[in-house]
């Protein structure tokens, strides 16, 4: 025999992942107009910069995507000469997500067990031979 029972009080609680922590970066630090020529075999540089909220040394390299892309090469140093150490990576220009029509790129990646997010406008040429 089943007996019926009732819940007075009944919670749920679904903890969803918190929003990424909003970083800043620099596509090719040093130079504002930010072009990337899609038909370049070269490579982009991209800085996650340290500030006084995020230090960037604490990225996971093998967590960062940029344009859907993985990094190739990483080196921590002073980037924005600010006296801190930031993060320098590098990304094949050819295996970047980026089109024509792209006016933003976008990086995401882990810092200590924590979600990251940064972006940058881009300009985008094709120039040369594809």
């Amino acid at each position: 025999d089943y007996v019926p029972f009732e819940i007075d009080h009944l919670q749920v609680v679904i903890n969803p992942s918190p929003d990424p922590e909003v970083i800043s970066i620099d596509i090719r630090p040093g130079d504002y107009s930010n072009i990337i020529n899609l038909n370049s075999k070269g490579k982009v540089p991209v800085a996650i910069l340290t500030t006084a909220e995020f230090d960037a040394s604490t990225v996971d390299p093998f967590s960062v995507i940029f344009a859907d892309t993985s990094p190739i090469k990483m080196r921590l140093s002073d980037v924005d000469a600010d006296g801190d150490i930031d993060m320098l990576l590098l990304f094949n220009t050819q295996e970047l997500n980026l089109d024509e029509s792209s006016t933003e790129a976008v990086l995401t990646g882990k810092a200590d067990d924590m979600e990251i997010i940064g972006s940058d406008l881009v300009t985008i040429v094709i120039r040369g031979k594809e």
